[in-house]
């Protein structure tokens, strides 16, 4: 049962990204989720110690991340009215957790309010990797 909710719900979400509208974005209609950045109303208002040097989120671990900097990811996102910076994850499958498993990502999301389906405007908590 809460498989199939999640199925439609994400079906939900990629109909309203087919959804082109040259006056208001689609992804900005519900709450204003698509707007660069987030309205600070939707900001979290559980911020975790972890997340406050990097954007102020609460940290979540998720299954999979999408990344605002791949080319496709910008081209569909830009299709759908969605501004979704380059520096930016959407996590999805997430929850709250003190330790997150060794195949689930760490990140520090601003908005919640889908957990645990979605974490948005997120960056992950792991250091930058460097050339050696």
């Amino acid at each position: 049962m809460a498989r199939s909710i999640l199925n439609i719900f994400v079906f939900l979400l990629f109909l309203l990204s087919q959804a082109n509208s040259t006056i208001i974005p689609p992804w900005s209609l519900p709450l204003g989720l698509g707007e660069a950045p987030p309205p600070e109303k939707l900001w979290t208002k559980n911020p975790s110690p972890e997340c406050q040097n990097i954007n102020k989120g609460e940290r979540l671990c998720c299954a999979a991340a999408v990344s605002g900097g791949f080319p496709l990811v910008q081209k569909l996102t830009g299709l759908g009215g969605y501004k979704m910076p380059a520096n930016t994850l959407n996590g999805y499958l997430c929850h709250k957790s003190a330790t997150c498993t060794s195949v689930e990502i760490e990140v520090c999301c601003l908005v919640t309010i889908l957990s645990p389906i979605w974490g948005l405007w997120c960056q992950t908590t792991a250091a930058p990797c460097t050339s050696q």
